[in-house]
């Protein structure tokens, strides 16, 4: 079924969709830098410690700090949020099944969701003292943003009849494809001494 759907709600659809899409992407480039073996752990440990410090914690922030507000309710303290939730009550102004339909599988996986809420509010926000250390593993990331990438691909399916995220995980591992192998590479040539200028 394809429903007509405002253009401003459109744009909304579109920024939802890029920020799917941008945490996916830090996540991945996160997991191939910090979690692609022992070897490239000690490399960047060997080229820039704390740099890389600075930039695994960065990235594990904005992924779950992403993934937080695309789960968040359509409302929260009486102000609106740009989340999958407020995408679905707009559709089911449109189509109140539909718009149904897309709540009932944010609802289904909302336990997915959950440990990155967590981390959020005891860890990430804030440091609840006895909390804030706990950590999430990776796979319940990977889980989570599967999920929200089922979501939009229904969404899209409901208003447009096609999905236009697809999940490609294998991507990633490539040594060609993306920054972080690609970082990884020259580090390697550079301390190899290959590469005299790392730029």
């Amino acid at each position: 079924m394809k429903i007509q759907i405002p253009s401003e709600l459109q744009k909304q659809l579109d920024i939802v969709r890029s920020a799917i899409l941008g945490t996916q992407d830090k996540w991945a480039i996160g997991k191939q830098l910090f979690a692609s073996g022992e070897e490239n752990l000690e490399l960047l440990n060997y080229s820039a410690n704390y740099a890389f410090l600075a930039i695994s914690q960065s990235l594990y922030e904005s992924v779950v700090l992403g993934v937080c507000r695309l789960t968040d309710p359509s409302m929260t303290f009486g102000h609106e949020n740009l989340s999958l939730c407020r995408i679905a009550d707009d559709i089911s102004r449109l189509d109140n099944e539909g718009g149904e339909e897309i709540l009932k599988s944010i609802q289904e996986r909302e336990t997915l969701f959950e440990p990155l809420r967590r981390i959020r509010d005891k860890s990430v926000a804030h440091f609840d003292l006895k909390d804030f250390q706990k950590s999430t593993n990776l796979n319940e990331i990977d889980l989570a943003i599967k999920a929200l990438i089922d979501i939009m691909n229904s969404i899209d399916i409901l208003i447009g009849g096609e999905r236009k995220l697809l999940i490609d995980w294998d991507r990633y591992a490539k040594p060609t494809w993306g920054d972080g192998n690609a970082l990884l590479y020259k580090l390697r040539k550079y301390k190899e001494g290959i590469i005299t200028n790392a730029r």
